[in-house]
Order: C-alpha cells, then sequence, then structure tokens
C-alpha cells in the first residue's frame, strides 16, 4: 500500500500534469482562432480581388467587342468605296490617257485616305 503523502504527491503531479495539459490545450485553441481568423481574411481579401479581375475581365470583353465592331463598320465603309472605285474604273475604258491618269491619281489618293483611316 501507499502511504498517504506519496498518495497525495502523485495526485498533486497527476493535478499538475493536467494544468500544463490544458494550458496547451488553450493555447493551441487560441493558436487555432488566430490562424482561422487569418484564413478568413485572406478569404475575403482573395474574394475582392477575384470580384476586380472579373470587372476588369468584363470592361476588357466589352472594349473588344466594341473595338471589333468598329474595325467591322470600317472595313464595310473601305468595301463599299472600294466598289464605287471600281465601278469609276469600269467606266473609264476608252477615255483619254490624260483623263485616266487623273483617275488614277484620285483613286491613289482615295487609297492613301482609306489606307492612313484603317492603319
Amino acid at each position: 500500500a501507499m502511504s498517504r503523502a506519496d498518495g497525495f504527491s502523485m495526485l498533486c503531479t497527476s493535478l499538475a500534469s493536467l494544468y500544463e495539459d490544458h494550458q496547451g490545450v488553450e493555447s493551441s485553441a487560441e493558436a487555432l482562432q488566430q490562424e482561422n481568423a487569418r484564413l478568413q481574411a485572406e478569404v475575403r481579401r482573395l474574394s475582392a480581388v477575384n470580384r476586380e479581375v472579373s470587372r476588369q475581365a468584363a470592361e476588357q470583353r466589352k472594349a473588344d467587342a466594341d473595338r471589333e465592331a468598329s474595325l467591322v463598320a470600317e472595313l464595310r465603309q473601305a468595301m463599299t468605296e472600294t466598289a464605287r472605285a471600281s465601278e469609276r474604273l469600269r467606266g473609264l475604258s476608252g477615255k483619254e490617257p490624260a483623263a485616266l491618269l487623273q483617275e488614277i491619281r484620285a483613286l491613289t489618293a482615295e487609297n492613301a485616305r482609306l489606307t492612313d483611316r484603317c492603319g
């Protein structure tokens, strides 16, 4: 059998060990709470970044679509003007060389203007 003093000594040792374990658990719980708070803040930050990136991507898609529509309109206009020039050329057959040279100069100027506009 164990003496009363030895029993109290073991009990005190056990209580001290339990207290230390409890302190360790509290410390771990506090560390986990802090980590959880940090991770939640990071999730909020990343969500905000994601929203901003999505907004910028939508703006870029709209700008790209607008630019494409503008280029299509310019191309259609250039095609119309080219068709008109082609009609004028057909009407030139049988004209004098000076008149043809003048028309070529006019078409060259128009071509330069169209090139500047599309470039």
